[in-house]
């Protein structure tokens, strides 16, 4: 997984005449790790993001992970890619592994709670419980709530204590309805794409759940817009946040060349089969509705293009199959509602 999408080595001119490539190599690694060792990263963590390819902060890293650490509350301004789970998973598991305490992320669908957990997972990779002999570089186990998958499995990640749970709210009220998740142990907590969540109507839940939460806790929120109904739920649970913005709301990616077709509404499928017919490469289309989603695929597949759909009406395997298979180039086209738009 790449958490530091276009980032460049930058910096000073490396010379290389009289520097020979063992040496070389070994000042880039020590450059690399003392970037994050200034944000209060420990050295073994740093070792461990070098293996992983994350040679510098982002600019969102930079901001978040040092006040996290000294246990501000903070609100996050950012779009997807900026490397925000990062900023937030690393200064809990630095926090978690040197002291007692549990961190509860909530996040709007599957697919991203299953990314956030991969992220705990790959900056501390050996599982720990929450019982055993701690230490400042001590792994973080974490456990993953989410619809579509096992209860009994779930209960029982649960039974191991985990450090960190990452839970779409629906499934985390069920837990805490059957008594399964106790809140009240919950020192951090992450309201991770906060303006999605509210978007897919689970603000009731988030409140229920925050009410449970212990007052004396440290709370991050993230997200990529801050319409009133975020501003209200930040002013009541976090306290005194420092607020960081690296994107404004409705930045859109430079990168990016966009094309604007103005046609007749029923000459659209016409349009996007030449757009696509030309296309050497994969690509997303996104569809306003699951069922205009369902209906595009079965015609792109009918005129011989290789294509995949992802909505909510399929199984979470069915998700996952269709993501791999056009990571892979299995599939060329995914067609997707608004659920693969973030994370």
């Amino acid at each position: 997984m790449n958490y530091n999408e276009a980032l460049s080595l930058g910096g000073q001119n490396i010379a290389t005449s009289s520097i020979t490539p063992i040496k070389r190599a070994m000042e880039i690694t020590e450059a690399e790790e003392y970037e994050f060792e200034a944000l209060g990263v420990n050295n073994k963590t740093c070792k461990v993001l070098a293996e992983l390819g994350i040679e510098f902060p982002t600019p969102i890293q930079e901001k978040i992970v040092p006040l996290a650490l000294g246990g501000r509350d903070v609100i996050g301004i950012a779009q997807t890619g900026t490397g925000k789970t990062l900023a937030f998973a690393l200064p809990i598991a630095e926090k978690l592994a040197a002291s007692k305490g549990f961190a509860l992320v909530l996040v709007p669908t599957r697919e991203l709670a299953i990314q956030v957990g991969e992220t705990f997972r790959s900056i501390s990779p050996l599982p720990q419980h929450s019982g055993s002999q701690r230490s400042r570089n001590a792994p973080i186990y974490a456990a993953t709530l989410i619809g579509g998958m096992s209860m009994h499995n779930q209960v029982r990640d649960l039974h191991r204590r985990p450090r960190v749970v990452i839970a779409t709210p629906g499934r985390l009220i069920d837990h805490i309805n059957r008594g399964t998740f106790k809140p009240n142990f919950v020192s951090i907590l992450v309201l991770d794409e906060a303006d999605r969540m509210f978007d897919m109507g689970f603000a009731p839940q988030i409140r229920r759940i925050i009410e449970r939460l212990p007052k004396a806790r440290q709370t991050m929120l993230f997200s990529a817009t801050m319409p009133p109904e975020i501003e209200g739920l930040a002013s009541g649970c976090l306290t005194n946040p420092e607020r960081i913005a690296i994107t404004p709301p409705g930045t859109g990616v430079k990168s990016i060349e966009h094309e604007v077709c103005f046609i007749k509404n029923e000459d659209r499928y016409e349009m996007l089969l030449k757009i696509l017919s030309a296309q050497s490469g994969s690509a997303i289309i996104f569809a306003r509705t699951k069922h205009g989603a369902m209906s595009l695929n079965k015609r792109l597949q009918s005129a011989g293009l290789n294509a995949v759909e992802i909505h909510s009406n399929r199984t979470l395997g069915q998700r996952r199959q269709a993501l791999a298979g056009f990571k892979s180039g299995r599939y060329q086209f995914l067609i997707a509602t608004d659920i693969a738009a973030r994370g």
